[in-house]
């Protein structure tokens, strides 16, 4: 009898130790979805869930959550150590964005979030296998196996981009003209450029800049690296080398770029690029380089 109540007290100890996970429903603030069918996602999500967390104790709600506030509190309600939940999101172009977040009820600090956008909600099962594996790994859900391939493109598509640009001229040939009259400190220069993804963290780009006060037009054909271009904002680094044209002689020759910025606001029909650049005209003796900001924006994507 007494080896008996020693178990049972140290297995309420373990009880009492694991962790407590509450799982919410699934729910839309502006998608037009069948509360039933919700019903039905959030089922299945949640038996994925506890078929993955072997040692965590999964307790389930059919409250629906869309800010962290909501699900800390669902969260306290219920004393849990956490909460999960999963919002469904109208997105531009018929898609849908699916998220789900993991919170602590105790600071309020999201530990965990991963998101996928998709043209349909047809294979949803295989969509929530993924989240409850991707979730239960603690990864993001593109960095699973079969994500791996080529299905990065889904979220991932090549765009246009204007951009405005402040530009500081550096060296004595930085001048307006060949006869070397007036000195160009500061100017201002306007770009258009196509960039194309080769993967989720290469990306080529052809961008044409002109200048005013008659420093001519450049083309570049940089390369960046991209921190992650299916993410919703990334960073990224490159240059490549171009060509200068007119108006005067000066202006005309080999040029080379440095540039690295952030990308803000990639899933949706517009973004914004913010960044900074090094260029240089090389052909010697007429040396012209510079450092320029700029800010621009994306649009016409897939």
């Amino acid at each position: 009898m007494k080896k008996v109540l020693i178990l049972m007290f140290l297995f309420s100890l373990c009880m009492f130790a694991q962790e407590k996970i509450l799982v919410l429903n699934f729910g839309s603030v502006d998608l037009e979805t069948e509360p039933l069918d919700l019903n039905v996602y959030s089922n299945f999500f949640k038996n994925e869930v506890r078929g993955r967390l072997k040692n965590t104790i999964v307790m389930e709600s059919y409250r629906f959550c869309a800010t962290p506030f909501c699900a800390m509190e669902e969260g306290r309600k219920a004393k849990a150590d956490k909460v999960l939940y999963g919002v469904l999101s109208n997105m531009p172009k018929g898609k849908t964005l699916i998220e789900i977040k993991e919170i602590s009820t105790e600071t309020g600090i999201i530990n965990y979030s991963t998101q996928k956008s998709v043209h349909s909600l047809h294979n949803i099962e295989k969509l929530l296998e993924d989240f409850a594996e991707a979730y239960a790994e603690k990864k993001q859900i593109y960095e699973l196996p079969e994500y791996k391939i080529e299905t990065w493109r889904e979220n991932v598509s090549s765009f246009f981009s204007f951009r405005a640009g402040y530009f500081y001229t550096l060296g004595d040939s930085s001048y307006i003209t060949s006869e070397d009259e007036t000195r160009v400190d500061k100017v201002f220069d306007l770009d258009i450029s196509y960039m194309y993804f080769l993967s989720p963290h290469i990306a080529t780009e052809i961008l044409i800049r002109t200048q005013h006060i008659d420093r001519g037009t450049q083309i570049y054909f940089p390369f960046y690296y991209i921190s992650d271009a299916r993410a919703n904002h990334s960073f990224f680094i490159g240059g490549g080398p171009g060509f200068g044209f007119g108006p005067s002689y000066r202006r005309d020759g080999l040029t080379f770029i440095a540039a690295g910025g952030i990308m803000l606001f990639k899933h949706y029909d517009f973004s914004y690029i913010i960044g900074g650049r090094y260029s240089r005209i090389i052909d010697y003796p007429y040396y012209d380089s510079g450092l320029g900001l700029y800010v621009g924006f994306a649009w016409n994507r897939e």
